[in-house]
């Protein structure tokens, strides 16, 4: 009986040192899947890093948007983010799950589940419009003849969300932006006119391909370069 007992404290001691603890959650975590209901909601290059002081930061690729503070019930394995540059969420803590390098949080959302994947990372990930930074050039180019978007065409885009598109003939600048959840950009011309359209993005050895965004029967393929 006496051995019976020391081998009863000594699992339940194992299941309770088992229990997730705030190291545990400390560090940078990429989110590597969202479900809403039966929906994959997944943003693009999400991250999140907590801090053993209790603060936390988070963005998606390479911009930060979001600080705050963080607080976890060990006892029922809830997390509860508050962000001091945001609106308060409605929704109350996350329950969390930790497996090795891997996290879950779970909570109901107006009456949905919503479930969040996530995996622990050394740096924060490089979303599409962060690769998109920089000086290309039109290497071919399906657009329609007397398009800015010839052949030789330069395509700069700025950290500012602002861009240029210079060649020969004339010069066009406006603003770009990102979908959060699908790899499209928009580009805003500061003139208004026929190139305030949506492209989807890639990018393959090396090169960036704009597919257009409503019928995708236009093809561009732009090469990094270095000089205007």
């Amino acid at each position: 009986m006496k051995n019976l007992l020391i081998l009863f404290l000594f699992f339940s001691s194992q299941i309770l040192s088992a229990k997730t603890t705030e190291s545990d959650l400390c560090g940078l975590w990429e989110v590597t899947q969202v479900t809403v209901g039966e929906e994959q909601m997944t943003p693009i290059a999400k991250w999140v890093e907590f801090k053993s002081d209790h603060t936390h930061r988070g963005g998606n690729g390479w911009v930060q948007h979001s600080i705050g503070t963080w607080e976890f019930d060990k006892n029922n394995s809830n997390l509860k983010i508050i962000t001091s540059n945001g609106t308060e969420d409605p929704f109350g803590a996350f329950n969390l799950k930790i497996k090795n390098d891997e996290m879950t949080w779970e909570r109901g959302e107006e009456g949905m589940a919503v479930k969040v994947f996530l995996k622990k990372t050394n740096e924060i990930p490089a979303a599409y419009s962060d690769k998109m930074l920089g000086l290309w050039q039109v290497e071919s180019s399906g657009v329609i003849d007397g398009s800015t978007f010839h052949e030789n065409t330069k395509l700069f885009i700025r950290m500012d969300r602002r861009y240029s598109i210079i060649n020969s003939e004339e010069s066009k600048n406006g603003v770009w932006n990102t979908h959060a959840h699908r790899h499209q950009v928009r580009l805003l011309s500061d003139d208004g006119d026929e190139f305030d359209m949506r492209w989807r993005v890639f990018f393959e050895e090396g090169n960036m391909v704009w597919k257009n965004g409503d019928t995708e029967n236009v093809t561009i393929i732009f090469k990094r370069v270095y000089r205007f």
